[in-house]
């Protein structure tokens, strides 16, 4: 699969179109050699917007409509002696009437955020974490995996901050289906959970380092237990179901902490066929970008624009490119559902993509989890940091949806 997308990508870009719909900024257009010429100022700028993701003229047209990051990009470029504004008009020029309109209006921020920064006890931590992990061996990995097949279908958490409760029940459900159990689990659950022991009760949202805790320790109960409700305020939980802790036991999960902003580290465990969950910033410069929302192709921050929230999603595999910030992209699952984010995506509707950069950059310390693939488990699995170390261990055995077995020891 991830061969035959980096022949398409080819193919396309051969075309003038990107892998990803797109009209290429530096497509060809009819002269008498075939090739339009480029500037030597036109392909500096063209470089500089590749080193923010920025590759197609839909996304550029998108970022210059929100506001304020017009100013932000002109910023970053400094004098380009008209370069840009002739490159805007070309690639305006180049869309068709209903992709321009499209991309000409910044995107309404509706869509569910809900990850808090790290405390600075967490920071702390990670720092300790990271300086433990920094050499991490060298060794040769696939250019491409794509671990989409295993997941369940993409849901939408709504305008509701419960990213965090999402983006672990989609690790959880995953690792449940490696194991040959599909279920569908409850978000509503997990949030409620992680909120009376996160320490902030009155606040929208909540960390991934908090919510890893009672994701072992209570689990996640079905969601025809506990349904979701994406309807605000935030924290509208509603009364807890009699039923929902006992059921909740039998879908438990240890996760693994990973190194925080290590692109080696995440990529390492997606070639053990592990996800990895991670909490970023958010950015106007995408947030709000229409061609972000049809392609899922999370850019670059422009210059100093502001973070206007934190935003928790599930790393699903990833592609090496050399022509993408960092040197290629993670595949995003996201939680906002198939008509919000990535709708017309090449990974699937409710995908997308970040660039490794962006993870090196700007990834919340602290917040990333991984869980070993039963089956897949490797020597050096036995030494990592688990969140039961320390701990008793008791494994529950589902051997039918009424029956199960618990081993305990200490």
């Amino acid at each position: 699969m991830a061969k035959r997308q980096r022949e398409e990508n080819s193919m396309n870009g051969a075309n003038g179109y990107s892998g990803f719909g797109g009209h290429l900024l530096a497509a060809p257009t009819d002269s008498s050699e075939g090739v339009r010429a480029i500037s030597s100022a036109e392909d500096a700028l063209l470089q500089e917007l590749a080193a923010l993701g920025i590759e197609d003229a839909e996304q550029l047209v998108a970022i210059v409509s929100i506001p304020g990051i017009r100013e932000e990009l002109e910023s970053v470029l400094g004098s380009t002696d008209g370069a840009l504004e002739a490159l805007l008009d070309q690639a305006a020029s180049s869309l068709p009437t209903e992709r321009a309109a499209l991309v000409s209006n910044p995107a309404p921020r509706d869509l569910g955020l809900g990850a808090l920064p790290p405390t600075q006890e967490m920071v702390a931590t990670a720092e300790r974490s990271m300086m433990a992990s920094a050499d991490i061996e060298a060794i040769s990995l696939p250019a491409a995996i794509n671990l989409i097949p295993f997941f369940q279908p993409i849901r939408s958490q709504g305008p509701r901050g419960t990213c965090v409760a999402y983006t672990l029940t989609a690790l959880n459900e995953y690792i449940l289906r490696r194991r040959g159990f599909v279920r569908n689990l409850s978000e509503q659950h997990l949030y409620y959970e992680t909120k009376l022991i996160d320490g902030i009760p009155a606040s929208c949202g909540t960390y991934q380092a908090k919510a890893v805790l009672p994701l072992l320790s209570k689990g996640e109960c079905l969601e025809t237990i506990w349904p979701y409700n994406p309807s605000m305020p935030c924290n509208n939980h509603g009364p807890r179901p009699a039923n929902a802790r006992p059921n909740g036991l039998n879908q438990r999960l240890s996760t693994v902490a990973v190194p925080a902003r290590n692109v080696a580290a995440y990529k390492l465990h997606m070639s053990k066929q592990r996800p990895v969950t991670i909490s970023i910033p958010v950015y106007n410069s995408w947030y709000q970008s229409q061609e972000t929302r049809r392609s899922g192709r999370i850019t670059m921050r422009i210059g100093n624009e502001p973070v206007v929230g934190g935003h928790a999603v599930c790393l699903v595999g990833y592609q090496d490119t050399p022509g993408s910030p960092g040197g290629g992209y993670f595949l995003v699952r996201n939680s906002w559902g198939t008509a919000g984010f990535g709708y017309e995506s090449p990974y699937g509707a409710g995908y997308g993509t970040i660039p490794y950069q962006y993870i090196t950059n700007y990834a919340y310390l602290g917040e990333s989890f991984t869980a070993i693939v039963p089956g897949i488990q490797t020597e050096e699995d036995t030494g990592e940091e688990s969140t039961e170390a320390n701990s008793a261990t008791t494994v529950t055995i589902e051997v039918k949806p009424n029956i199960t077995i618990t081993i305990s020891s200490t």
